[in-house]
């Protein structure tokens, strides 16, 4: 249904609710046009005996409509993207995956995996191996490509304006630069122990927090 519609229903009701009489002014007043109103009496929405007040199809086209925003709000869940600082806490002990795995959406790059398949730490590799795999990120391409670094199918070819700003010339920063990179494109919150990322994310747009912030949002 029209949104106009919906709007002059909610309103409707709304004003009803208060015990407020709505007349065609008071309407109007709220920017409703008449011919609209007219038209919504016609189709069987809103009937007018003195004052407005919903049809029992107007009852059921809002009913319908609640109920849809109220699924899709629900559903609506923060995306968020962990840099590997972030998964070695989870290993640590630090945090625990069963207080926020159900609470987001979850992304990662194949810099993530690059980044715990190298630890030498053979016992260690593979807590960080079930870790991620229990979080069950949506695995994205970077977005942009960097010689060395990045891999084919799983790498965009951007302007590489944003990574640059992110890694200042340092290409020991690429790696974090490009997780930075895909978060501000994404809109993902970027979870980061790293001050340096996590500024440098933020100035460009971003949202990166650190795990302590993270972990007032489970609260």
């Amino acid at each position: 249904m029209d949104s106009k519609k919906i709007e002059i229903l909610k309103m409707i009701q709304n004003l009803r609710d208060k015990n407020i009489s709505i007349e065609f002014e008071t309407l109007e007043k709220e920017g409703c046009e008449r011919g609209l109103i007219r038209a919504m009496i016609g189709e069987r929405l809103i009937k007018f005996k003195g004052i407005f007040s919903l049809a029992n199809e107007g009852e059921k086209a809002l009913r319908d409509y609640l109920l849809i925003d109220s699924s899709n709000k629900k559903e609506k869940k923060e995306k968020i993207i962990f840099d590997n600082d972030i998964l070695n806490k989870i290993v640590e002990g630090e945090l625990n995956i069963n207080s926020f795995k159900d609470k987001f959406e979850f992304y990662a790059t194949h810099i993530q995996t690059d980044q715990f398949s190298r630890c030498k730490d053979k016992n260690k590799r593979a807590k960080l191996t079930l870790a991620f795999s229990s979080i069950n990120p949506t695995i994205v391409s970077t977005e942009s490509f960097v010689l060395g670094t990045s891999r084919l199918g799983f790498s965009k070819l951007g302007d590489g304006e944003k990574l640059e700003n992110l890694r200042k010339g340092n290409s020991k920063h690429t790696e974090d630069a490009l997780i930075g990179e895909v978060a501000i494109n994404n809109s993902f919150i970027l979870i980061t122990n790293d001050k340096l990322l996590k500024k440098r994310v933020n100035q460009e747009g971003g949202k990166a927090i650190n795990l302590e912030e993270f972990k007032e949002m489970l609260k």
